[in-house]
């Protein structure tokens, strides 16, 4: 409430994670290095085991409108946090291709 509309590439360390048999945003995350991309862990836990139904997007604005910014990568590995804890250590890793 009360933000403003972010202006295109104004976050560019931010990208969707997507359920790929639809394209369903399921949350959002951050890349903390070239293939890898750091989100809460209740968001993607259930596909542990199958990675390969997520992808990423980067370089998206606009849900709704294809930009020659976005860039779609499949979803190599999760990697849950050793201590994961759905309450107080609720972060895991994603790693892409």
């Amino acid at each position: 409430m009360g933000g403003v509309p972010a202006e295109p590439n104004e976050f560019p360390f931010l990208v969707s994670i997507n359920f790929r048999v639809r394209m369903i945003h399921l949350c959002s995350g951050m890349i903390v290095a070239d293939n890898v991309i750091l989100t809460s862990g209740h968001c993607v836990l259930e596909y542990q085991n199958d990675a390969k139904y997520l992808v990423i997007i980067a370089g998206d604005h606009l849900k709704n409108v294809t930009e020659d910014t976005e860039q779609i990568m499949n979803v190599e590995k999760i990697t849950v946090h050793a201590d994961y804890d759905a309450y107080e250590r609720n972060i895991l890793f994603l790693t892409h291709l």
